[in-house]
């Protein structure tokens, strides 16, 4: 068995000794919006809307399913709309193992909203594949040590009850830090220069540069560009009364402004404390 993935590394079909038998058709870089059979065809359409990462509606054999996910994204229910019957249910285990699925291969979404592989037991998430038996990833982080964690297979800071990682190389607090210190550079400049204005845009620059050079996409991107505009305009803002009262010049002031441009950065990325402080998790069972 072998999976096709074309030029944007998503995985967009399935081969079976040689044979096509599934493929994807997406809207962006990680969400299929069509599955096709072997041939070509359209088998099942999918509708998003109140989650990112995982389809409200599927429209198969012209019937229309919604499907009910829980706060990860993991399918629980596969609904008929227009009889009320429960068509697929599912149940996981606290690593994304599934425990009980009343028609397999209905509908191809499986734990926190990954493509799930029936074959194999693993789930696809934008880079890498999960595998749920071991609760680890498949292949190392496409960001290695930047992802600030020395485990460069470990899956959510072994936290899968909380945490989600997309694209299987999600900003973690470790380049969330990076961002922070890259912002608060930039915001320093651009005070020195321009005051509120010259940090907001300084920030917001060095934040968005940040998040690309880390693998970030572009949600990760827009965050940083957007955060550090922000925080740029609010920490320019916040020194200029205090310059001003001790008559600091334009590097005194840009340097207080990267300092709390910092502050502002590190506190609005801190993880949750399940992320920060997580549970000992084995990782074999």
């Amino acid at each position: 068995m072998e999976y096709v993935v074309d030029g944007q590394n998503r995985r967009i079909g399935k081969k079976v000794n040689g044979t096509l038998v599934q493929g994807f058709l997406y809207q962006n870089q990680l969400n299929p919006v069509a599955q096709l059979d072997g041939t070509g065809n359209v088998i099942s359409r999918f509708v998003y809307g109140s989650k990112a990462n995982v389809p409200d509606y599927m429209v198969k054999g012209g019937v229309t399913y919604r499907i009910v996910s829980d706060h990860l994204g993991s399918p629980r229910l596969v609904i008929d709309t227009a009889a009320g019957t429960i068509i697929e249910r599912i149940d996981y285990d606290e690593f994304g193992n599934i425990t009980a699925d009343t028609n397999p291969g209905f509908q191809p979404f499986g734990f926190a909203g990954g493509l799930y592989d029936q074959h194999t037991g693993l789930t696809r998430f934008g880079a890498r594949d999960y595998d749920a038996q071991v609760g680890r990833w498949t292949a190392k982080d496409p960001v290695h040590f930047q992802g600030g964690s020395a485990n460069l297979y470990g899956y959510v800071l072994d936290d899968p009850l909380n945490l989600v990682d997309l694209r299987g190389l999600a900003l973690t607090f470790g380049q969330q830090i990076g961002v922070s210190l890259a912002t608060a550079v930039g915001t320093g400049v651009g005070a020195a220069l321009g005051g509120p204005l010259g940090a907001a845009v300084g920030g917001a620059a060095a934040g968005a540069a940040t998040a690309w050079l880390v693998g970030g996409e572009k949600s990760d991107i827009a965050h940083a560009a957007v955060a550090g505009f922000a925080g740029g305009l609010l920490a320019g803002v916040a020194v200029e009364p205090l310059a001003a009262y001790l008559g600091a010049n334009a590097l005194q002031k840009g340097l207080w402004a990267g300092g709390v441009e910092a502050l502002i950065e590190l506190l609005s990325n801190a993880p949750p404390a399940s992320a920060a402080c997580p549970e000992e998790r084995p990782q074999h069972r």
